[in-house]
């Protein structure tokens, strides 16, 4: 449980940053922006999950679960980041 939510926390944190950092004076950038934080965050869970699952230190099952909870839970965080 802990490591599902971690990696979906570690996901999030990195995408707010660089939702956080990157200036978006436009619509059109402000788009860009969110994309990029979108395709940042997906991209950090594919990898620590597919580490973490085939490490074989956790259950693939309940790990999955809890990181896409977690992932599902911190997504409206990252909307209001993104269109802010």
């Amino acid at each position: 449980m802990a490591a599902g939510c971690a990696i979906s926390a570690l996901s999030a944190a990195l995408s707010g940053g660089l939702l956080a950092m990157l200036e978006a004076p436009t619509p059109q950038a402000r788009m860009t922006r969110a994309f990029m934080g979108m395709t940042v965050r997906l991209a950090v869970v594919v990898v620590l999950s597919l580490a973490a699952a085939l490490s074989g230190e956790f259950h693939r099952s309940v790990l999955l679960f809890w990181m896409a909870a977690a992932y599902l839970a911190l997504l409206p965080l990252e909307v209001r980041l993104a269109i802010l």
